[in-house]
């Protein structure tokens, strides 16, 4: 009211906008995005590193058993391949022994060595494929998580230019006020007196 003392923060006007309730709920889409992107950042990272780890043991010992992290899509073929490799490592054991005890044919043997080097390929074959897949869905990944934060700060600033600062920010993404979603406060920007009034 005309000839009111307020003090800096006080509520002077309360306005319905339709642009402040649009822009406030861009914020929260894009405040969501961001947390998925940055979740699923995390998940890359930590598939990533468990898999360079066994990448690594992979090299110095072929065929190492399947570590108990996560690893992603590459799980299911890393565990097939595997199997494949150690029953063909088995049978071709299986037939060197019998040959040395001459209860078995040298095709038998020779057929046992081609299937263990043809599983070995495909192992190895896989192997790779991770490694240049690896870096590849990490820097997506990346990208992903520097774009929805990208999209987070600009549907910030313009809540900035709404006059909201960063705690009343912070209110919206943690969903309070949600009764008034569109209602935009207006507020003394500093103590002193009403001297004109210019909405109705």
């Amino acid at each position: 009211r005309l000839g009111q003392k307020v003090q800096a923060g006080d509520v002077l006007a309360v306005i319905h906008s339709g642009d402040f309730g649009e822009a406030k709920a861009a914020y929260l889409e894009a405040h969501t995005v961001a947390e998925v992107a940055q979740q699923e950042k995390i998940r890359q990272l930590a598939i990533g590193s468990a898999l360079e780890k066994f990448l690594t043991s992979a090299k110095n010992q072929p065929g190492p058993g399947i570590p108990a992290e996560t690893l992603g899509e590459w799980k299911s073929k890393l565990v097939g391949a595997l199997a494949r490799l150690q029953q063909a490592q088995a049978v071709l054991e299986r037939e060197k022994s019998l040959v040395a005890k001459q209860a078995s044919s040298k095709a038998e043997l020779e057929t046992a060595e081609r299937e263990f080097q043809t599983a070995q390929a495909d192992y190895s074959a896989l192997i790779e494929e991770i490694q240049l897949n690896l870096k590849l869905d990490r820097l997506k990944a990346e990208n992903t998580a520097r774009l929805a934060e990208a999209k987070l700060n600009a549907a910030e600033q313009r809540l900035h230019l709404f006059g909201l600062d960063d705690e009343a920010i912070q209110g919206v993404s943690h969903g309070k006020g949600n009764g008034r979603f569109a209602q935009l406060e207006i507020k003394a920007p500093r103590d002193g007196v009403i001297t004109a009034q210019n909405v109705t």
